[in-house]
């Protein structure tokens, strides 16, 4: 054997060995920390046999694999038997230096993953786990690279920054992709991505959130609360709505409740400015009103402001 345990800690005194060309692993090699240092191109590792019997907690057959030169490190298991998180006989590749993964023949046929930064496209965890180093997924194609799921009782996802530290940064590469889709089994029902890009290609902004089958509803918890604030800094408008084809926005009240609201910031300020709706005509306006809502014949009593084009024009309201 290429390494020595203790039964007390149960963990080999790892040998280093660098190679730069492909290996056949044996029985005698384990315990290896192998690297490609200097290695000029893909180095491929075959495992011996998983055999029935061995068991590593004291004495089975384990392997370490680092990349360090930036050139691929497959590791192929013989045939019959696979690496757990892979399809039966697939092999486990690892391609970016700073990769370590540590494999371990524990169950027959099988070699587990226990200890590195790199897992396979399935895996599994139960109970509070934490990883002290940058941790790569190699995801198979078409599979999501990593799921969690919740218990129910606790939250699935956890993250917390240090001080001046964002607790999560999402790097959407591609321009007309999504950072994130949302999606429920295999139906998409919305992205969230920066760089996002309209049917023209042209840049619509920094952020965008888009609805593949249906509105974006937006709701405050329990009515309790607010459940969108736009705060606008500067000369740039808090919320533009543009429409290609269709009504821009439209506001839908339900019984008993007006269905938009504005709040001037003082009285005699205008609550809402239209830009480029005003117009005028060539004919003389006569105007008489006689189907007045209410009970009597009254004059205006208040006057609504309302900007166009910049000037403040104000709109007689009677009771």
């Amino acid at each position: 054997m290429a390494s020595t345990s203790t039964t007390i800690l149960k963990q080999p005194f790892w040998t280093p060995k660098a190679v730069t060309a492909s290996q056949v692993l044996t029985g005698t090699d384990s315990g290896t920390a192998w690297t490609n240092t200097n290695a000029t191109g893909s180095i491929t590792f075959t495992l011996p046999k998983a055999a029935v019997g061995l068991t590593s907690v004291v004495s089975g057959l384990t392997y370490q694999f680092l990349v360090n030169a930036a050139h691929n490190i497959v590791i192929t298991p013989k045939t019959g038997d696979t690496i757990r998180g892979l399809a039966a006989g697939g092999s486990l590749t690892l391609s970016t230096v700073g990769q370590v993964v540590q494999l371990e023949q524990i169950a027959s046929g099988f070699w587990d993953i226990v200890a590195g930064n790199t897992f396979g496209s399935i895996n599994t965890f139960s109970g509070p786990s934490t990883f002290q180093a940058e941790v790569f997924i190699e995801p198979t194609t078409g599979v999501v690279s990593l799921a969690v799921i919740g218990n129910g009782v606790q939250n699935a996802i956890g993250i917390t920054a240090g001080a001046a530290l964002s607790p999560l940064v999402i790097d959407g590469t591609s321009s007309t992709g999504y950072a994130i889709i949302f999606q429920d089994g295999a139906t998409e029902y919305g992205g969230l991505g920066p760089g996002s890009r309209n049917v023209t290609g042209a840049p619509l902004a920094s952020m965008c959130l888009w609805a593949f089958n249906g509105p974006v509803i937006l709701g405050g918890f329990n009515g309790s609360y607010i459940a969108l604030q736009v705060d606008s800094t500067g000369s740039q408008a808090g919320v533009t709505i543009t429409a290609d084809a269709a009504t821009a926005l439209q506001v839908n009240g339900v019984a008993s409740h007006a269905p938009l609201t504005l709040t001037n910031f003082a009285a005699n300020s205008a609550a809402v400015n239209y830009t480029n709706a005003a117009f005028t005509g060539t004919q003389i306006a006569t105007f008489t009103a006689t189907n007045k809502p209410g009970t009597a014949t009254t004059a205006p009593s208040l006057w609504l402001p309302i900007q166009l084009n910049g000037t403040t024009y104000f709109q007689p309201c009677w009771l």
